[in-house]
């Protein structure tokens, strides 16, 4: 049994987000609980967080209501303290966390709100940032690999958490390099040699071929009924997704996240960092 966890601040952007990832998360067969969270206040000021705590129990009960109307029967629960925190602990204990991008209407898509972000860096298990807009047919997916056995395993696993799914498009980003190969630049011995030249040419060639011969072995770990597209680009990998992402209307990007924590990666971000910050759809983060 899946154990999912969402969580709510009671706003309209977050109530729709929740109710794409409804559509997106299987229902059936899944144990789903819905928490708010109220601020944890100064013990002497007991009153207000009764009130607050009271407060959080009737937005998580009338949130609940409102996914009932998906089809999603949650138990819903109120606690307070910081989001974050009581949030990113409770991955260690479920499946899946579904949390809104960002909570406020009139937002732009992209982006992340302060909690979905703290909880999308430091997350122990698979994070849904879920946006409003998901279909309510089968969903169109858009799954970038990298060429390693771990994303393989990453679209095996997305695909028995996500519902009913109609078609799904494998992508590899052919990483572009600012100077030749080493092997070709030690043949050649000419350091004025033409990057836009044959060789160089050929060179992606290969690895455009190689990309392709996996991606169709990915595309035969996938169910039959679903529909499923390749696409080969080559550059940056973050923007290349992004750019399919924008111009695909898919109602999901899944991900796999390094759980790289050092200076590099905190300066600069990973690839799944920005995917899942600038994203127009949910984004399946799985670790």
């Amino acid at each position: 049994m899946i154990k999912i966890l969402m969580a709510t601040d009671g706003a309209r952007q977050s109530v729709e987000s929740l109710r794409s990832a409804c559509r997106i998360l299987p229902a059936a067969g899944s144990e789903v609980e819905l928490v708010c969270i109220a601020p944890k206040v100064h013990p002497k000021r007991a009153g207000l967080a009764h009130r607050l705590e009271r407060r959080a129990a009737a937005i998580a009960a009338r949130v609940a209501n409102s996914l009932a109307e998906e089809g999603v029967r949650v138990r819903d629960s109120a606690q307070s303290g910081s989001p974050s925190r009581i949030l990113i602990r409770a991955t260690q204990d479920h499946d899946v966390l579904a949390i809104a991008a960002a909570s406020r209407q009139g937002t732009p898509a992209a982006g992340l709100g302060p909690v979905a972000s703290r909880v999308v860096e430091h997350a122990a298990s698979t994070v849904l940032v879920a946006r409003p807009g998901a279909s309510e047919g089968p969903l169109k997916i858009l799954a970038p690999l990298d060429g390693s056995e771990t994303g393989l395993e990453g679209l095996a696993k997305a695909m028995d958490l996500v519902g009913q799914c109609g078609e799904v498009t494998l992508m590899h980003v052919v990483e572009a390099h600012w100077v030749r190969p080493v092997d070709v630049q030690d043949t050649e011995g000419d350091l004025d040699w033409d990057l836009a030249g044959e060789p160089h040419s050929e060179w992606e060639r290969e690895l455009a071929t190689e990309a392709q011969s996996f991606l169709e072995s990915a595309r035969d770990k996938l169910p039959r009924e679903v529909s499923v597209n390749t696409v080969i680009r080559s550059g940056v990998p973050a923007d290349e997704i992004l750019s399919e992402a924008n111009s695909g209307d898919y109602d999901l990007v899944v991900l796999m996240s390094s759980g790289e924590c050092d200076l590099k990666h905190r300066m600069l971000g990973s690839v799944s960092a920005k995917v899942t910050w600038n994203a127009p759809c949910s984004v399946l983060l799985l670790h």
